[in-house]
Formats: C-alpha cells, structure tokens, sequence
C-alpha cells in the first residue's frame, strides 16, 4: 500500500490498512504489538486504532491538525478546523469486524494489557 504523505487517505485506503491488521481480534492485537503501538481505553484520540491509523497515515498526526477519531463500529476521522475534509469534514469508514471486536475487548474487556499506556 502506498501512504499517502500530502494528502488525507481516501475510505478505500482505510479500509485495506484496518482490513490488512488481521482477521481476529488477537491478529490485531499482535499487529499493533508487532509495530509498537500502545493506547488508552476508552480514548477515541489515542486508543490503540487511532494511533495505528497515525502510524500508517502520518498526515493524521494529531498534534498539529487537530483530528478527532470517534471510533465504534465505524471510525470518523474528522479535522477540528475542516482542514483537508473541506468544510462537511469528515472521513466515515465502517471497521472491520476484528478491528471492532479488538476495541471492545480492550475498552470493556481489560484484554490486552501489554498494549496499554
């Protein structure tokens, strides 16, 4: 997959990074631990899924761009100054099912614990 440096990553390449993490919630888990990649529970802007998707996609480094990930069984990835999106902000993609399954047994579950900041 080639990244996107100068321009936000389109629905399509969102779903075949999310899709690419694993097919069960334990891939997904290994992945993140394969790459180096903590978060928080319950934390829509730096759980584990929003900071993978910053690793992959570096423009949506929050820091200087402000971005809100609302994660669920979809992920909106929408910029706090409508930079990028245009004015309607936002990029909606639907998750995976061993991505979703991942988050909630993270958030809800206390699963994972060595991917936890």
């Amino acid at each position: 997959m080639t990244i996107p440096t100068d321009r936000m990553p389109t629905e399509a390449e969102v779903t075949e990074f999310l899709t690419s993490m694993g097919d069960t919630p334990g891939a997904v888990a290994d992945w993140l631990f394969n790459h180096g990649i903590t978060g928080n529970a319950g934390d829509p802007w730096r759980c584990p899924i929003a900071m993978a998707l910053i690793y992959q996609f570096p423009v949506l480094d929050t820091s200087p761009g402000s971005y809100a990930f609302s994660v669920s069984t979809f992920i909106k990835i929408a910029p706090a100054l409508g930079q990028h999106y245009g004015a309607e902000g936002g990029l909606t993609v639907s998750i995976p099912a061993a991505v979703a399954d991942f988050i909630i047994n993270f958030d809800s579950y206390d699963a994972y614990p060595h991917l936890r900041i």
